[in-house]
């Protein structure tokens, strides 16, 4: 038991660490890209956050849990690592798996049914659920169960478009209905990617072993089962083959060979009320994370949306004014007057200032006020000059420098630029009304 929750512990701890990982890594992403596209950000980060979260979930839970059944081959410690870690009752599908490799038969199909009846886990699990309980009486030999539950499957209402899931859940289907007809090869057709796990290759190995007992070639068929019930003695494959190799040579029915198997029935009940219970808690969880997340987006919206009107006056500006500086860049939009928009942007080594206002046929037309270069800022300290609204009526000065005396007492307008090379530039309008 020790080694069970040191298991469970472990997984837990690991993926506690990845997730918290995961987050700050996608903090520091965030904080980099807000500053070169902040929207890019809120619709593609979060779900990708999701999705990597989810990647690396599968692959904790292959290394700590599922690889004890699918790479070890322990059924007994799989089993008791459900139980105890209480999986199943977030996923009964996990204690129909365990039970069924333990050689529990009795218990797996009762869990399967117990899922069949319920209403939430039925929508969507159903079409697995019966592909397992296809597959399980198989591997028993319970041929009737297995059409029933083929039956079963093709009476569910299954989307139009199918996932890649779902087509190879139907081929699986239809390969055992191949087997019932009596195509006994049919079982051997891969209906899905091949797996690499040492579960598969055992499973693989049973398959080909009934194949043959199908054809009659009991030797071989003995000899298969023999090998394999020595590589796979703690769970249902291993059982299965060794009741097999005895009635070949007792010269019985191999699907009696079930019968031998512990077959155990289990509160499938009382696994469904669990849970009912986790699914109610996971859902208001949920609720909890995605007003967050909400609030998140509410909080940022403004900024978002400030960000893309950015995006959009900069467009506009640039294609205004492109084909007289190349790589411009806008600094800063200035709303001064209603009618006219002033902007400060970095073109051609140097600083652009201007203005934008439309024109008696509601089009957009650029004025330049002034430009001087990074080399005139370093030599003459301070570059100034005076302009003259486009309908005349204000004229105001206005200075680029590198001084901050220059800021005055009360400017109209001042603000601050950093440059790696020159450091802080100073500009700064005054206001000067023409009557």
């Amino acid at each position: 038991m020790d080694n069970v929750r040191q298991i469970i512990n472990k997984y837990r701890s690991r993926l506690t660490a990845t997730y918290i990982a995961v987050f700050i890594i996608y903090l520091v992403c965030t904080y980099m890209l807000a500053w070169f596209a902040p929207t890019l950000v809120y619709l593609i980060l979060i779900p990708l956050l999701i999705f990597v979260l989810r990647i690396l979930s599968n692959r904790i839970w292959r290394k700590y849990i599922s690889g004890i059944l699918m790479d070890d081959i322990d059924a007994p410690l799989y089993r008791e690592v459900i139980i105890a870690g209480k999986v199943g009752e977030k996923n009964p599908l996990l204690t129909m798996e365990s039970e069924f490799f333990v050689g529990n038969v009795t218990a797996a199909m009762q869990v399967g049914n117990a899922i069949l009846k319920n209403e939430k886990l039925a929508k969507k699990h159903a079409p697995l659920t019966f592909l397992l309980m296809a597959e399980y009486n198989f591997l028993i030999g319970d041929d009737e169960s297995m059409a029933l539950a083929c039956k079963r499957f093709r009476e569910l209402k299954l989307p139009k478009f199918k996932s890649k899931r779902m087509k190879r859940i139907c081929d699986a289907i239809e390969k055992y209905e191949q087997y019932l007809a009596g195509d006994f090869e049919a079982i051997l057709r891969p209906s899905g990617k091949k797996r690499k796990d040492a579960l598969y290759h055992l499973v693989h190995s049973y398959f080909e072993a009934r194949a043959a007992l199908c054809r009659g070639e009991k030797d071989s068929a003995r000899a298969a089962f023999a090998g394999l019930a020595v590589a796979a003695g703690t769970n249902v494959i291993g059982m299965m083959s060794k009741s097999a190799v005895e009635a070949i040579d007792g010269e019985r029915d191999f699907a009696q060979s079930a019968l031998l198997l512990p077959n155990e029935p289990i509160d499938a009940d009382s696994l469904m009320q669990s849970f009912e219970e986790n699914h109610k808690k996971a859902k208001k969880r949920g609720k909890v994370w995605w007003i967050i997340f909400a609030v998140i987006l509410l909080l940022s919206l403004p900024y978002v949306i400030s960000e893309l009107q950015w995006f959009v006056e900069e467009q506009r500006t640039v294609n205004l004014i492109d084909d007289q500086y190349s790589d411009l860049e806008l600094l800063e939009l200035i709303y001064l007057d209603e009618d006219e928009v002033l902007f400060v942007a970095e073109a051609n080594e140097g600083l652009l200032f201007g203005g934008r206002h439309f024109d008696e046929n509601s089009e957009w037309q650029a004025n330049i006020y002034g430009y001087c270069s990074f080399d005139m800022i370093e030599e003459k300290v301070i570059y100034q000059d005076t302009f003259t609204k486009y309908d005349n009526s204000v004229q105001r000065y206005f200075c680029f420098s590198d001084d901050v005396s220059v800021m005055g007492n009360q400017p109209l307008f001042q603000s601050v630029y950093w440059f790696d090379d020159m450091g802080a530039i100073y500009f700064v309008i005054d206001d000067e009304i023409i009557e």
